[in-house]
């Protein structure tokens, strides 16, 4: 039996986003352990009949932690015999490269879900700094891997002109997919969304604008959105625009003040507590709206949008722009530019004939394109070396 390791720095993305892979490798025959760092998620991941080795990890570089974290992934690497390894995020990218490498696992395979800041042009000194540090570090760890898996062909040619990797390393599978048959209208708890439409204050007459976000910070395109909330809230009291994204204070980028002023109009609400399973949030949906100029692979909650039946606004941009078939499910409109975003809300939401058309070609996009199903199988033939029937 083939012993794989998953390699991630959180519990929650390798429960709700890479739990079809490891059903689909479990059932291939492989022994899975995922080692990351300990969550409320570790039991509910070994019931998948798992293996679960917890390591502690920092989200951010930390000289000392980040030393003490190689010790630890080489102690455990080289008392295990993996047959394969399959890195996930920047850190596990890297460091599990290095020492995959060094204590002779055959098979090093990465996922990179997005370059986030990585090739950012708008980085302050701080970040520019970080850049370079991280695109030399890259360099070094990924000519080890035998694979790498971009959700999307701009990060791939990135990777490749920045001299990061080789083509013959990369494979390009759109999104880590989408659970079509957990996603769907035909599949809600009612209670759970009556409550969710009672907590967030929302009335039978309202046109809802969702933005769902893992953090709060400018390049989501929080601004852009807070400033369609507040030129609608004089024009149409019918839309109302709720904001769910968690808050942390070292990733606020100095909204707090915004957020709370555009609260104070009555037709936005911010939900800040994080929110395990948010199908039931989703479908209260009339629009998804995701104003990004982030580097993302496929946004996840556009993916989950499309699933759910969703029309759908976000930007012509790097891993958004798969999600929308502009004038067919929704609307690309241009980052940065909250005009561009408010003409393609009034213009989405003309007729509710509109929002349905466009609601059914979403689901359709999804299931043509981003069930996680085929995605698993990809990821299993393409970097596995493994095809599942």
């Amino acid at each position: 039996m083939n012993k794989v390791c998953i390699f991630n720095n959180d519990g929650f993305s390798v429960l709700h986003f890479r739990k079809r892979l490891i059903q689909d490798l479990i059932i291939s025959g492989y022994h899975v352990t995922v080692l990351v760092p300990k969550s409320k998620y570790d039991n509910e991941l070994r019931s998948l009949g798992i293996d679960v080795v917890n390591i502690k990890m920092d989200r951010f570089i930390n000289p000392i932690s980040d030393l003490i974290l190689l010790f630890r992934l080489y102690s455990f690497l080289r008392n295990e015999s993996f047959d394969l390894i399959h890195n996930m995020t920047i850190k596990p990218n890297i460091y599990g490269g290095l020492i995959a490498k060094l204590v002779g696992i055959k098979r090093i395979v990465s996922l990179v879900p997005g370059a986030g800041f990585i090739f950012s042009d708008d980085a302050d000194f701080f970040r520019k700094i970080l850049q370079i540090v991280l695109i030399r570090l890259y360099r070094f760890s990924m000519r080890y891997t035998d694979k790498v898996w971009f959700q999307n062909s701009e990060d791939k040619k990135d990777f490749i002109d920045n001299k990061i990797i080789n083509p013959s390393q990369a494979v390009v599978i759109v999104s880590s997919g989408v659970d079509i048959q957990k996603f769907s209208m035909s599949n809600l708890n009612q209670d759970e969304v009556d409550q969710w439409k009672y907590q967030l204050a929302i009335e039978d007459n309202h046109q809802i604008m969702m933005m769902v976000t893992a953090r709060v910070i400018r390049s989501k395109g929080v601004c852009e959105f807070l400033k369609a909330a507040r030129h609608f809230r004089s024009v149409d009291h019918a839309k109302k625009f709720i904001l769910i994204a968690p808050t942390e204070n070292n990733s606020f980028d100095g909204l707090k003040n915004e957020i709370q002023y555009t609260s104070k109009l009555g037709n936005f609400h911010h939900h800040s507590a994080f929110i395990d399973d948010i199908h039931n949030v989703i479908a209260l949906a009339d629009v998804m709206i995701l104003p990004s100029y982030y580097r993302e692979g496929v946004p996840r909650a556009l993916l989950e949008a499309l699933s759910l039946g969703k029309p759908i606004i976000t930007t012509d941009h790097i891993g958004c722009r798969e999600t929308v078939l502009d004038g067919q499910n929704g609307f690309l409109v241009k980052p940065r530019d909250s005009d561009d975003l408010i003409c393609k809300i009034q213009k989405i939401t003309e007729t509710n004939s509109i929002i349905e058309k466009y609601g059914v070609s979403s689901r359709e996009l999804a299931e043509e394109k981003f069930s996680d199903e085929e995605v698993s199988k990809a990821v299993i033939k393409e970097l596995y070396n493994h095809k599942i029937l």
